[in-house]
């Protein structure tokens, strides 16, 4: 396990700490949980808004209510693609570089694996909500 004193810190770069934090495996665990909580919530308020928005569409006298629903489905959607690219991130910080041969086709792998068990994280979520409260 790594403990970092006061005395350490001090010592220590930005990047070395950056480093040493990133390799405490219970951090990573607990900011992976936290951020599939969060992407699985700004889904579903996307998914309410959107469906608020297009249950009033075309009415004359809902317009303004149409509008907000829209901007507020339009936030909730980008925060779930920025909540899940930093999941992805979080979660490639697992697994150390491949090396298949060429740099871009490593990174590709890597970051690509990462966002497809980023999202079955979050649709396990959604889907572990949805059964439970409306099952």
């Amino acid at each position: 396990m790594h403990t970092i004193t006061a005395e350490m810190r001090r010592r220590l770069t930005r990047a070395e700490y950056r480093k040493k934090l990133l390799g405490n495996r219970w951090l990573r665990l607990l900011g992976v949980s936290l951020l599939a909580v969060f992407g699985a919530f700004s889904f579903l308020r996307y998914l309410g808004w959107s469906f608020a928005y297009s249950g009033v569409l075309g009415l004359r006298s809902q317009a303004a209510q149409a509008q907000a629903a829209g901007e507020k489905a339009s936030f909730f959607f980008c925060a779930f693609l920025v909540i899940e690219s930093a999941l992805a991130a979080l979660v490639a910080s697992y697994w150390e570089p491949s090396h298949l041969g060429s740099a871009v086709l490593g990174f590709v792998s890597r970051y690509g694996v990462a966002g497809v068990v980023a999202l079955a994280l979050t649709g396990a979520l959604v889907a572990i909500y949805i059964v439970l409260l409306h099952g």
